[in-house]
């Protein structure tokens, strides 16, 4: 049985509370966000492409949390060799 969003939305709402249903998507841009952090930390990419990636549109739309200070963090966390998954990058924390 196949469901459209619309549905897969009503049916988040009525059993689980109308947050749960943009969790998984929360989730996922999270993911995309710390991997550019751990791939950053382990010299994967280079800072000029870790840079690039937090100031552009594309990270705006996952998070809205400053590119800038995403840059910061993530110098911090690769300096310091820190436990990247303290790194909170959730919308609308700052």
């Amino acid at each position: 049985m196949s469901m459209d969003i619309y549905q897969y939305e009503k049916l988040g709402s009525c059993n689980r509370g109308i947050n749960s249903v943009y969790r998984p998507y929360e989730d996922l841009a999270n993911a995309v966000i710390l991997q550019v952090v751990e791939d950053y930390r382990n010299h994967v990419i280079s800072q000029r492409d870790m840079e690039k990636f937090f100031r552009s549109g594309w990270c705006k739309l996952l998070t809205s949390v400053d590119g800038e200070y995403l840059i910061k963090v993530t110098e911090q966390v690769a300096e310091d060799r820190g436990n990247i998954r303290r790194f909170n990058v959730s919308r609308g924390h700052s």
